[in-house]
């Protein structure tokens, strides 16, 4: 039988093998921490508006952890569901972050409006600061001072649903 050196025997490590796996494993922490923040560019937050307007129309806003936006619409949005997805742009998901978090939407209810509302918003945010939900009534004249940018936020960019149609219409002065 063959005498091996201490350090060489299998499933021992040596300072040199030791230090290479450290170097290894915090290499692979690092891969997986940017993956995360690539997979989730909303920093886990989550966000749900339901918008119900004096004449009955509805519309559903759903924006995910991973940084998609969904949209829904009229009878789609009662039964919850969302007709169209797109993926946020960074500065969209950089501005209602900004908003969420100027706004302290993790620490206290929007405000309302106490005039005869004819909008109303049921929200739910989760994320890495907890979970809320809360109804916010609109007057006439639009939201609260909390909804109203982040309502205008949402619909502007679930807008991008109607480009492919807009796109495909003629331009002014275009022949047919």
């Amino acid at each position: 039988m063959k005498h091996r050196p201490r350090s060489a025997r299998p499933g021992r490590l040596t300072a040199g093998s030791a230090g290479a796996w450290l170097g290894l494993l915090l290499l692979a922490g690092c891969e997986i921490l940017g993956a995360t923040r690539a997979a989730l560019p909303m920093g886990g937050v989550a966000l749900e508006m339901l918008v119900e307007s004096g004449d009955r129309s509805v519309a559903l806003y759903r924006v995910e952890p991973s940084g998609t936006i969904g949209f829904g619409g009229g009878f789609d949005a009662r039964l919850n569901k969302t007709t169209w997805t797109g993926r946020m742009r960074p500065e969209e998901i950089d501005e209602l972050l900004a908003l969420l978090d100027t706004d302290g939407w993790f620490e206290a209810d929007p405000a309302s409006i106490s005039a005869p509302p004819d909008h109303t918003y049921r929200i739910t945010l989760s994320g890495p600061k907890g979970r809320r939900r809360f109804e916010v009534q609109g007057g006439r004249r639009g939201s609260g001072p909390d909804v109203a940018p982040l309502a205008k936020l949402l619909e502007r960019i679930s807008r991008r649903r109607l480009d492919d149609f807009l796109d495909a219409l003629p331009k002014p002065g275009e022949p047919d």
